[in-house]
């Protein structure tokens, strides 16, 4: 498993054809978008979410901080590239 340390900066998560991961908030509240779709999430601490390839996610904690773990889907591969990003997606604020 992977746990990852998030600020407000967003982190970009690119997942390639056939990948998935499981997100699991372990410390919140997080931001969560998909670019190409139109709703973002705020998940609280403990929520979970199984996110698919392909696409590029961005996360960031919502508030001072926030962490995730990273593992592996029920239906897919744990390997993901992940890139950190220094700044945000177009048309955050």
């Amino acid at each position: 498993m992977d746990t990852k340390q998030l600020s407000p900066t967003p982190y970009r998560l690119q997942l390639r054809a056939r990948d998935s991961m499981l997100l699991h908030v372990t410390e919140g509240p997080l931001w969560l978008t998909q670019e190409g779709q139109p709703d973002d999430e705020v998940l609280a601490s403990g929520a979970q979410r199984v996110l698919r390839g392909p696409g590029c996610y961005w996360l960031s904690a919502f508030a001072a901080q926030a962490a995730v773990r990273f593992s592996e889907s029920e239906s897919g591969s744990p390997s993901a590239s992940r890139t950190p990003q220094t700044s945000a997606p177009a048309g955050a604020a």
